[in-house]
């Protein structure tokens, strides 16, 4: 078995230097999460009519209708991804003409995470004008898969092959983004809003693996080779984003509301890449060979260009006395920048929710949504491309106060969101078929697509304060 080298080789530079296009992908919207509280129980929709703290992300037109100054808090309080594929890795032995004898190891990986998604404060300047300031967490993923494989194959004592793998891949990425907003009212029928965000991004993908396989031997010290690897892979990115958008009251008491996001503007971008590789290989010969190699890469850096194409979004919203519907829309175009290697589809994606209200304090809410992915068809190890639909369920409830007693209205109210939300993802991950005796290299390893489903279960806790 002398393409060990081959077969570290090429499953290091898959792992390592694929594009962020991996099983922790969840779905093509720019959200992780729900940005806001009130989205978070109708579904994310309701561009339309939003006005609490989260329009600042949803669509910043609606800051102009908050009643008040406020400062609005929102989280995932725990979130949980499963994801699971059979027979994602597998190795084929064969001994002579027998008949050849596959191994595999399946993808089982469970990740449950805590994330606070938005922190706004938001100033009234005037009625009809509010600015407002947002931190948001949209994007937060941690993955991790662990492969032990131990294969082997023989009819007699001295005549057997051994391949053994035991592998672990993580991926971790969060991104960040930090921005103003303004609303204000044109006319009494027609408000605008703008937000301008500046955007950090961190990735950390890392490899550890021990290979061993041997031929033709029952001592492994006669003919066998063994790897030892450990690679990390850290990427930081800094850039820009700006949103524009619109609400428009129309006859009827129909609302209207668009947003345009830009794309997403890399201004900077830094990679490093740590190695640490021991080989032992025995000849034919019978001669030893050991290679020891720590290995830090050189850095590389890269500058000003598109990370992601924009998007627009519209939507259209009926109030009534006890509450609202709302549908919403969005599309992002598809892009191709082959100089660096990112290409994205078409993508579109509907929400649709319903806000009830019972009593004064109390409103319920819930939502049914799209999110289809942004990626093209999974081409290297452990990328997916997966398309999600789900629903949400939520309930706020509202505490005012009067400071004093001589005041006739409440001068702080205090609303508490508790959310649910529930997504199942059908699509494909792609996995790996491995040829250790296979003649020639470029056969060593053979991609091998899987159809899969992913789950993901959330819990939000959020609260705000008008006051």
């Amino acid at each position: 078995m002398k393409n060990l080298l081959s077969i570290i080789t090429l499953f290091a530079l898959m792992i390592g230097f694929a594009p962020s296009v991996h099983a922790g992908n969840v779905g093509g919207s720019s959200d992780s999460f729900f940005m806001g509280n009130e989205a978070a129980i109708v579904g994310g929709a309701g561009l339309a009519i939003t006005t609490d703290g989260g329009s600042a992300w949803v669509n910043p037109a609606g800051l102009a209708l908050i009643p008040g100054d406020s400062l609005s808090l929102s989280a995932s309080a725990f979130t949980v991804r499963r994801r699971a594929v059979n027979d994602i890795y597998s190795v084929e032995l064969q001994i002579q003409d027998e008949t050849p004898h596959t191994y595999s190891s399946d993808l089982d990986s469970t990740e449950l995470m805590s994330v606070p998604s938005t922190i706004v404060r938001v100033w009234r300047i005037r009625e009809g004008l509010g600015v407002g300031l947002g931190f948001f967490t949209p994007r937060s993923d941690v993955f991790s898969s662990r492969h032990n494989l131990d294969a082997l194959e023989g009819a007699y004592e001295n005549d057997f092959a051994l391949f053994s793998d035991g592998t672990e891949v993580t991926q971790f990425m969060q991104r960040y983004q930090l921005g103003p907003s303004v609303g204000w009212t044109v006319t009494p029928e027609f408000r605008l809003g703008v937000s301008a965000h500046v955007l950090y991004q961190r990735e950390l993908n890392t490899w550890r693996g021990i290979h061993m396989d041997s031929e033709g031997s029952s001592n492994f010290a006669d003919y066998g080779n063994m790897a030892a690897d450990n690679i990390a892979i850290e990427g930081q990115m800094g850039g820009v984003q700006l949103t524009a958008g619109f609400q428009w009251s129309l006859p009827g008491d129909i609302r209207l509301g668009a947003v345009v996001r830009s794309p997403v503007v890399q201004l900077y971008r830094k990679e490093d890449v740590d190695a640490l590789n021991a080989f032992l290989f025995v000849e034919d010969s019978g001669s030893i060979s050991f290679d020891f190699a720590p290995e830090k890469v050189q850095p590389s850096t890269g500058g000003v260009r598109i990370l992601e194409p924009g998007r627009a979004h519209v939507g259209v919203a009926i109030p009534w006395k006890w509450g609202w519907f709302a549908i919403d829309g969005d599309v992002a175009p598809a892009f191709d920048d082959e100089e660096n290697g990112v290409h994205f589809p078409l993508v579109w994606n509907v929400r649709a929710g319903a806000r009830f209200k019972f009593g004064r304090n109390v409103r319920l809410g819930m939502g049914v949504f799209t999110d289809h992915s942004r990626y093209h068809p999974p081409t290297e190890f452990l990328q997916a491309r997966m398309d999600f639909y789900g629903f949400t369920l939520g309930v706020q409830h509202l505490t005012r106060f009067q400071l004093s007693e001589a005041e006739t209205s409440e001068r702080l109210v205090l609303m508490t969101t508790l959310g649910f939300k529930y997504a199942v993802g059908p699509g494909q991950v792609m996995g790996e078929h491995v040829y250790p005796q296979a003649e020639d290299p470029e056969g060593v390893v053979e991609p091998e697509l899987h159809d899969a489903t992913f789950y993901e279960t959330s819990l939000h806790i959020g609260t705000g304060i008008l006051f």
